[in-house]
Order: structure tokens, then C-alpha cells, then sequence
């Protein structure tokens, strides 16, 4: 059973139920229609997910506030922090306080944009940063997938033989997962990206070039901040957009713009109007490295991401590069995600070492 979308219009009827109500007299009845949809407007300023999980976390404060008979709106400061220590406790993190500030002083703003929001003080900050130190645990990061890996992968899944001579009988799953690694590790792409993605967002250029073209963007500054442009490999066993083509040929896909090009499958009949889901692509993944003798434990549907963007580094791409390719709004993201090699590590050491 595949979970309803979420009524978009709940969202919009909070907005303006917090929205402190004007009257104007006089006004044309044009007017009053513009009026009408300012809610509306201010409603879908966040993306859905994020207006979604906003409206979640505020109902839920609503309801502390409801149970203990003090005003929602504007928060009492002393309220929010007693809120704040209760569900940081409950689920030892604090994660869910950081979604719940942002969320309050989203609908704080709204409730009363002169003024600045009670979740902004200081103190506030401080109670927070007491939850990173309190409930602080070991951060587990994936490893990065190599190129190695994914040549692997390309080789046992598809035994080689499937590309050169177009024998087309091995799994559709297993090409399913060669094709996603391949576009997420070389688009350095997150998984939601590219579970998104439907078949029209794939241009094959004349000169053997694929363009990927992504719904989202956090670097629009950037021309063509959606596309990611994928370079033909003069090995074509491995050349990506070989593999990409392949694929599509593989699953023959229905002339319809709206499949998605990582479909579901449903007892291996891939159903093109789902996308799949991480839990079914994490699987098959980790059974893929299983398969060539790697580790699984270590490696997650991240992986391909920093995976392919520290290969770029460690080969000499610039930030700035890596930051275009990966459609980033700062260079914060290749810093942090490169994975560097010994031998980059040994750098700095090696130049001393010749003085």
C-alpha cells in the first residue's frame, strides 16, 4: 500500500490561521481576489518537503501548548525551551529541536513579520548547542564509492559481454543498479535527486555527450544550474553514457514522458509510473558489493556521490569545478565531502620532508 499524498491545502489554511488578520474597507472586488491568495503564495515560499515537515512540527508544538494552557502564538520563550528539552530527550538527539526552532520561528514570522522571532534569542542557541554536546554520537559516514568499485560492479553485473554485443538477458534490476550508480557517481547526484528523475530529463547530444537535467537546484547562480553534462569514455565497456543508453534500451521504455527512469518492480516487472524506493535500491546495492567481494557495512546510497566528486579531486579538479558539476550554492559541499587520497594527504608532509 503506497502512502497518500499530503493535502497541500492544510498547509496553506495554517498560514492563514497564524497570519494576524487586516480588514480593509472600500476595496474593488479585484482586489480582494489578489487578496485572497496571498496565503497561498507565502505557503509554497518552502519547498514541499520542507513545508511539509514545518507543518508536522508545528502542530505538534501546538499541542504542548494546547495540554499546558499557554498562547502558541507569539511563543513564550520559556515555553519553546521546555518544549525543546522534552523532545530532545525523547529521542536523544538533537535533531528534532533544530527542525522544531526553524519550523516555530517560520510560523512566528508569518504571525508577525515586524517583529523579530522569539526562537532567534541567544539563549536559545545556547540550549541547542547543550543538546549537540549531550546526546553528541559518533558520526558514521559511507565510504566513497571508487571507480574501481563501479568497474567492478559494471563487470560482474553485466558480465562485460552484455555491452559489447548487445545480448540483452541479463537482469533488468541489475542494470537498474549499474545505471544508477553510474549517474549518481558521475553527476555526484544524492539519491532523491536521481530518484526523481524521469526519462525526458536524459538529452543525448550529437557529439556522444548525455545531458542529465535535475528538478532541483542549490546553486542557481550557476548557469544551467540543473544540468549536469556526462563525457563519452573512449573504453566504451565503461563509457557512461554508453551505459545509460543501454540501460534505457534495456528496459524499453514506453514513449511516455512521465515514467520515471528508475522505475519500480513488482515481482521484476519494472511498473514505470513508481519510482522505486531507498530501501529496495540500498539492498540491491550492498548485494551488488557482496557480489565483487566488497564490504558492504561501510557503503550506503552516499557513497556514490562523494565517491565520484573525490575521485574529480584527487585527479586535480578545482573547487570550483567540483562545485559547478555538482550544482552546489557554496564550496562548502566539495570540501567537505572529499574523500583525499594518501597521496594527498601525504602532500604537505612530502614538501617538508624536501626542504
Amino acid at each position: 500500500m503506497f502512502k497518500k499524498s499530503k493535502d497541500p491545502s492544510r498547509v496553506i489554511n495554517l498560514v492563514q490561521a497564524v497570519r494576524q488578520p487586516t480588514s480593509l474597507g472600500g476595496v474593488t472586488e479585484e482586489f480582494d481576489s489578489y487578496k485572497a491568495k496571498i496565503s497561498s503564495y507565502l505557503s509554497s515560499s518552502l519547498a514541499t518537503s520542507t513545508s511539509e515537515s514545518y507543518f508536522l512540527s508545528f502542530n505538534r508544538f501546538s499541542k504542548f501548548c494546547v495540554e499546558n494552557n499557554v498562547p502558541v502564538l507569539p511563543t513564550n520563550v520559556e515555553v519553546f525551551m521546555t518544549f525543546l528539552i522534552k523532545i530532545s530527550e525523547e529521542a536523544g538527539s538533537a535533531a528534532p529541536a533544530k527542525l522544531m526552532r526553524s519550523a516555530v520561528r517560520h510560523f512566528n514570522i508569518l504571525n508577525n513579520p515586524s517583529q523579530p522571532s522569539p526562537t532567534d534569542r541567544e539563549d536559545i542557541s545556547l540550549l541547542i548547542r547543550s543538546f549537540d554536546r549531550k546526546f553528541a554520537k559518533p558520526v558514521r559516514k559511507s565510504d566513497p564509492t571508487t571507480i574501481v568499485i563501479v568497474r567492478k560492479l559494471i563487470d560482474s553485473l553485466l558480465n562485460g559481454d552484455q555491452l559489447r554485443f548487445f545480448n540483452f538477458q541479463k537482469s533488468v534490476e541489475d542494470w537498474q543498479l549499474v545505471a544508477k550508480t553510474v549517474v549518481k557517481f558521475y553527476c555526484f547526484a544524492r539519491f532523491e535527486e536521481v530518484l526523481d528523475l524521469k526519462l525526458s530529463n536524459f538529452d543525448f547530444q550529437p557529439s556522444g555527450h548525455l545531458v542529465v537535467t535535475f528538478f532541483k537546484s542549490k546553486n542557481n547562480q550557476f548557469h544551467d544550474a540543473k544540468k549536469c553534462t556526462i563525457a563519452p569514455a573512449e573504453n566504451a565497456l565503461y563509457c557512461p553514457v554508453n551505459i545509460v543508453k543501454k540501460y534505457i534500451a534495456v528496459m524499453n521504455f514506453p514513449k511516455d514522458s512521465s515514467v520515471y527512469f528508475l522505475p519500480r518492480f513488482v515481482q521484476g516487472t519494472p511498473k514505470f509510473l513508481l519510482k522505486t524506493n531507498y530501501a529496495y535500491c540500498v539492498s540491491k546495492f550492498k548485494a551488488g558489493l557482496l557480489k565483487i567481494g566488497v564490504n558492504p557495512e561501510k557503503f550506503g546510497e552516499h557513497s556514490d556521490r562523494i565517491g565520484g566528486l573525490s575521485a574529480a579531486a584527487n585527479a586535480g579538479c578545482s573547487i570550483s569545478e567540483l562545485q559547478t558539476h555538482g550544482r552546489w550554492k557554496s564550496d562548502y559541499a566539495p570540501k567537505l565531502y572529499h574523500k583525499k587520497s594518501l597521496f594527498q594527504k601525504e602532500k604537505v608532509s612530502n614538501v617538508l620532508n624536501e626542504l
